[in-house]
């Protein structure tokens, strides 16, 4: 197991007033805009070409910097004079290296306070680092945004403009496996459970600082990811087209379990192989986890043809 540290590179964030009707935000604004806020005066940010700034992630085994890019349902929140502001809408309608968000409202000062707290987020200081997490396709982290991704920023002016580079505060795991016998070859990689000694999922507080140390409610040691119709385990080298799975998780220092759930084609058995790994899991990385499986199989199951539950369901 490898830590890889991604850099943060100079996201060029370019903040333009635009003094449509000439007037200024609503005084009576709550602490968290909502989106719907139809303020007369409105602020573009437009997101230049810089790597460590999107949110859904391409991943190199070993790379120490990933490609990552906006994907649809992005949003932003803007702090100002202690306001969340909501972006309310963008320019994504596809992946993207490029967006603009509209966020309402005249912006003056010097300096602001950016946050991205996922996709489709209504929250501007609320993480959800999701117990249950969804890949689509093998070595495909457009779920990031979906799954608790999250990221800082302060935009400074710098003429009448504003720029700022996003640093990601939660942390990444990328899983690896391989067969060790044809036994294995012959199963799908249908979900991976890690079960942490601590807290690494559900609701954390983001501040300029990164996520709070512990969950404010909803606390998760266990996160599942589930990889709809199972991935090949037909490779017996590291491949990450094959089946490279991704996670995020709380960053710290974690104990963890790792059990990868396959399935045979052949007689419809589900069973999992455990793993361990232990290691600091810093903010804004990604770490490889490797796995050479085996049939040595814990808590068999066994399934009819195409059933959803196995035949001892309701019984043990």
């Amino acid at each position: 197991m490898k830590i890889r540290n991604r850099k943060n590179k100079l996201g060029v964030i370019l903040l333009v007033v635009l003094n449509v009707f000439g007037a200024c935000t609503n005084e009576d604004q709550k602490q968290e805009t909502s989106q719907n806020n139809n303020s007369e005066s409105s602020t573009i940010f437009i997101s230049r070409d810089v790597p460590s700034t999107k949110t859904s992630i391409a991943h190199t085994v070993g790379a120490v910097a990933n490609i990552v890019s906006w994907i649809s349902g992005d949003n932003i929140w803007v702090e100002d004079g202690g306001n969340l502001i909501a972006s309310t809408t963008s320019n994504i309608t596809t992946k993207t290296t490029d967006a603009k968000f509209q966020v309402p409202g005249s912006f003056t000062g010097t300096s602001y306070n950016i946050f991205y707290t996922g996709n489709n987020s209504t929250s501007g200081n609320t993480v959800t680092i999701k117990n249950e997490q969804t890949q689509s396709a093998p070595n495909n982290f457009d779920h990031a945004g979906a799954s608790g991704d999250c990221g800082v920023a302060v935009a400074s002016k710098i003429g009448n403009n504003f720029a700022f580079s996003l640093n990601h505060k939660a942390a990444y795991l990328c899983f690896l496996p391989r067969f060790a016998n044809d036994v294995i070859a012959g199963c799908k990689l249908t979900k991976i459970e890690v079960t942490s000694d601590d807290d690494i999922a559900e609701d954390y507080t983001l501040s300029p600082s990164g996520l709070s140390a512990s969950p404010t409610a909803n606390a998760s040691k266990t996160i599942t990811l589930k990889t709809g119709n199972g991935f090949n385990l037909d490779n017996s080298t590291t491949d990450i087209t094959k089946n490279g799975a991704y996670m995020v998780i709380a960053p710290g220092t974690h104990t963890l379990t790792i059990r990868y759930w396959v399935k045979s084609e052949t007689d419809n058995v589900e069973a999992h192989i455990t793993k361990y790994v232990q290691g600091t899991f810093a903010p804004n990385s990604m770490t490889d986890i490797t796995a050479k499986l085996d049939n040595s199989y814990t808590n068999v199951k066994y399934y009819l043809w195409n059933a959803k539950k196995d035949l001892w369901d309701g019984l043990e």
